[in-house]
């Protein structure tokens, strides 16, 4: 009726579309399809309005000040935080593609729309357990880890690459027995005097297991975390505020 043409015509086979139909049909599915893809972006704006997806790269989290995150809930109670743990290089992309507003890494966004902001930085020590000729040191080189059999988190953190670089500055390939998931095990294993760990210094000293000493490494690449987000963000004020607050 408001086309004024018919678009089907009943036949013996059933409705058939009109040449005014088919015309009407090819062209409204780039509106039906406009439509849903508007309708599709107001929902996300109205979900992730009060929604702020954070992530954080494994062994941030465990720095997570909660009284600091309480604070933060309790003054913005319109807020939703939704947040998850994954290896760097994961937290990384997940942020690059838009599924986070925030992420917590180790080491450099590979990106130009973001802004990154410097939240620690720790040196990186040598896992030394007692007997070992550097057990009484008071710090060590990179060069000195040539031929030490070492103990290191895997590829999926920024350590591993970090040790490769320290010591390809200086001229060798690390000698590395065991990679693991778990930065405690590198511990346990370096207590078993299974060789030499590597781990950034952000434990406290009394956690420590008996007989174990950190020993600054210098020359090597610093562990350092920033908090990334999108330049879209920038001004955003809760994104802001987060990141004060995890690093309060």
């Amino acid at each position: 009726q408001e086309t004024r043409l018919p678009l089907f015509l009943r036949t013996a086979r059933g409705l058939e579309p009109t040449e005014a139909g088919i015309y009407f049909y090819g062209k409204s599915q780039k509106l039906l399809d406009d439509m849903n893809e508007i309708e599709s972006g107001m929902e996300s704006i109205r979900r992730n309005k009060n929604n702020l997806r954070i992530g954080y790269s494994c062994g941030l989290l465990r720095l997570r000040q909660t009284e600091a995150m309480e604070h933060f809930e309790s003054d913005h109670p319109e807020m939703e935080l939704s947040w998850e743990e994954g290896t760097n290089a994961s937290i990384k992309e997940k942020l690059i593609n838009g599924k986070l507003d925030i992420a917590f890494v180790v080491g450099r966004i590979p990106a130009q729309n973001m802004v990154e902001r410097e939240i620690l930085s720790r040196r990186v020590c040598a896992v030394i357990y007692k007997g070992h000729p550097f057990y009484e040191k008071t710090s060590i080189t990179v060069a000195d880890l040539r031929g030490q059999q070492l103990i290191t988190l895997n590829e999926n953190y920024q350590l591993h690459s970090n040790l490769l670089s320290s010591c390809e500055k200086e001229g060798f390939y690390p000698l590395i027995r065991i990679k693991t998931m778990e930065a405690n095990m590198i511990y346990q294993f370096a207590a078993e005097k299974l060789g030499i760990g590597i781990d950034a210094d952000i434990h406290e000293k009394e956690t420590l297991p008996d007989g174990i000493r950190l020993i600054p490494v210098e020359g090597f690449i610093p562990w350092t975390g920033y908090a990334a987000y999108s330049k879209d963000r920038e001004n955003s004020r809760d994104i802001q505020d987060f990141i004060d607050a995890f690093n309060a």
